[in-house]
């Protein structure tokens, strides 16, 4: 009985002990977290410059000067024309969150230049004083962008000319991670929001000093936070420290003692009250892919070694919008903008990259991901006989489907498998052996074909893309092509039709040629469905391409054999050769594509004014509403070398 009486005794003693451990542990935790607060409310912190005291929502005034790279989004309406925030990524690009221009981007019509908004930067007053005055004249935004989730809320704006500030620095990619910051490190937010929910709006620049929360913790508040990871959170551990309604699109930083030592590690995005304990952000690290693409697509491709290819020019992309307006947008543009999931495009990005001159002839459109790839060599250098005073041009555009390595892939080989053929080298435009030339460009694309396959294969993937191409020697032009892009020649101003489209169901020579292999199609759609021996099962729209595993193993219903068209130019009728992907000619007439060209091409053509008019050709794709990635490039007939 003693003995039971003991035990129990015991017992009781050892949960009054556990009851006082576990007590401790959480006062000490409390007193730990306010320690942290304090440490929030008061100036100075990691890196930080000070100044930034308890105020109304936890912010204060800003330092004059110190975010140069702060911008506000204005509209033309009376009253407080700023709407939301953004910050200078390079000279003509800034960074801003998706659900500022939900609308805009909604409304899809020709009077859309009116909503894209003016651009404030470096300036701290809300009215009045000293700042660069911008108009924003692209816009572009995640097609995954959810306005009900607010999942990848991001923004990438073009400013119509550069800017002299400095761009804030973007924290290094990493899809698979959170920004390397412990929880409660210090953080910072800057902008012109409201100073309270419904509150007044602010006479100058706000800052405000937040900690930063793990996804794990700022989901067990905000539990929509775990199903996204291109969400981050930020906050104070007593409330009272947050943005609020009009901060949206600005900065989440660590900063740096100056200026110049700020990194940009989330975008503005939403909260359930302005002086609520967290905030949702959108993660700069984990977005970077989609920032990547919209700014320079292609930055990661390795460098071409090959000699022939010392004058091949390289797409970036840009955002969609309206019509160009601006004489800027007829010419290179002066800094920048397109790359997606894949390892190579997860690489942090080389700031030094984005001063580089772009060419606004590829772009991404409302796709998340630029799969459009484009080779131009003006000199085509091919070995054989003499072709002294013979022009040689080679131009192609690929439009990759499932990744954007197939199209990589082709951009790199297809006109090396050109060039290495010996009906293509003896060919010296006067005496070409047609019918020698065609089975050679079916070579060379049966030969890539046969590469991009094996590659593919060999990674456990199912890529492909289309390819056309124009190849001219002399007066004699060869249009190859499989897949739905297309190649358009003008002749006198007038569009000829150099390809036709390869669809499974609406060409009958198409359609039969798969069914009498077993194939099956799906007729509303278009498509056709991959070997049902496969492991995978998918449909593609197109009855002709390069790569696509799926679909040449092990029965052959995709082919990559090209139809071949040969024209005998005009001198002085023939003009360029226009190649475009389907997000071009889905929505623009062969026709109507050339008069925008020819309306470009002032003067005399050139090489800058043939990538104004590709420019030009793929605005009006996107403001017609194509929401594919668009593509188009010209060719121009050097006559003048020809008559030499």
């Amino acid at each position: 009985m003693r003995s039971t009486q003991g035990m129990q005794l015991a017992i009781r003693l050892a949960c009054l002990a556990l009851f006082v451990a576990v007590f401790a542990a959480a006062h000490r935790q409390r007193v730990a977290q306010g320690r942290r607060a304090r440490q929030l409310a008061e100036a100075g912190g990691e890196g930080g410059e000070g100044g930034v005291q308890a105020a109304i929502v936890g912010g204060a005034k800003a330092a004059k000067g110190r975010y140069p790279y702060l911008v506000s989004l204005r509209r033309n309406v009376p009253g407080h024309p700023h709407f939301c925030g953004a910050t200078l990524i390079a000279p003509r690009i800034l960074l801003s969150a998706a659900h500022c221009f939900w609308d805009a981007a909604k409304a899809n019509s020709s009077d859309a230049s009116v909503k894209l908004p003016q651009a404030r930067i470096g300036g701290y007053e809300s009215r009045g004083g000293k700042y660069e005055a911008r108009q924003v004249v692209d816009m572009l935004t995640p097609a995954a962008y959810n306005p009900r989730t607010q999942q990848f809320d991001v923004a990438v704006l073009l400013l119509n000319k550069p800017s002299a500030a400095s761009p804030v620095k973007l924290a290094a990619g990493n899809r698979k991670a959170e920004p390397p910051l412990k929880e409660w490190q210090q953080v910072y937010s800057a902008g012109w929001g409201r100073l309270a929910h419904a509150g007044a709006l602010p006479t100058v620049l706000q800052e405000v000093a937040l900690g930063y929360v793990p996804r794990a913790n700022c989901s067990k508040q905000l539990p929509q936070v775990t199903k996204y990871r291109s969400m981050i959170c930020a906050g104070s551990p007593l409330g009272g420290r947050n943005t609020c309604s009009g901060d949206s699109g600005g900065p989440l930083l660590r900063k740096g003692r100056r200026m110049q030592g700020d990194i940009q590690i989330g975008v503005v995005s939403f909260g359930f009250s302005c002086s609520g304990k967290l905030g949702v952000y959108s993660s700069v690290p984990y977005l970077k892919f989609w920032i990547r693409q919209a700014v320079i697509p292609g930055a990661a491709r390795p460098a071409r070694a090959a000699a022939a290819l010392r004058s091949a020019r390289r797409l970036a992309a840009a955002p969609p919008a309206p019509p160009p307006a601006m004489d800027e947008l007829k010419a290179k543009l002066g800094g920048l903008l397109g790359r997606g999931h894949h390892a190579e495009r997860e690489r942090p990005l080389d700031e030094s990259q984005l001063a580089a001159a772009a060419d606004p002839r590829a772009m991404p459109g409302r796709r998340l991901y630029q799969e459009d790839r484009h080779t131009l060599i003006p000199d085509f250098s091919l070995p054989g006989p003499s072709k002294a005073g013979v022009p040689c041009q080679f131009m192609a555009v690929y439009d990759g489907h499932a990744s954007h390595k197939g199209s990589e892939h082709a951009s790199r080989r297809l006109h090396d498998y050109i060039a290495a053929q010996p009906a293509v080298q003896a060919c010296t435009g006067e005496s070409c052996d047609e019918q020698k030339v065609e089975a050679a460009l079916t070579a060379a694309f049966e030969g890539a074909d046969e590469e991009i396959v094996g590659k593919a294969i060999e990674r456990g993937d199912r890529y492909g893309t289309t390819a056309v191409c124009a190849l001219r020697i002399g007066s004699a032009l060869y249009a190859a092509h499989a897949g739905d892009s297309r190649a358009v020649l003008c002749r006198d101003g007038h569009a000829v039709s150099l390809t036709r489209d390869h669809k499974p169901a609406s060409v009958p020579e198409e359609r039969r040629r798969i069914e009498a292999k077993g194939g099956q199609i799906v007729y509303e759609a278009d498509r056709v469905v991959s070997n049902p021996e496969g492991v995978r099962h998918s449909r593609l729209n197109m009855s002709r391409a390069l790569g696509d595993p799926d679909f040449k193993e092990p029965r052959r219903l995709v082919e990559a054999a090209p139809d071949v068209a040969r024209v005998e130019l005009r001198p002085g009728s023939d003009t360029f050769v226009l190649l475009g992907s389907d997000g071009l000619f889905d929505v623009m007439e062969p026709q109507q594509a050339v008069d925008l060209a020819l309306q470009a091409l002032v003067g005399q053509p050139s090489e800058a004014s043939a990538e104004a008019a590709a420019g030009v050709l793929v605005q009006e794709a996107l403001r017609k509403g194509s929401s594919d990635n668009v593509t188009a490039a010209l060719l121009l007939l050097d006559w003048q070398r020809a008559a030499a």
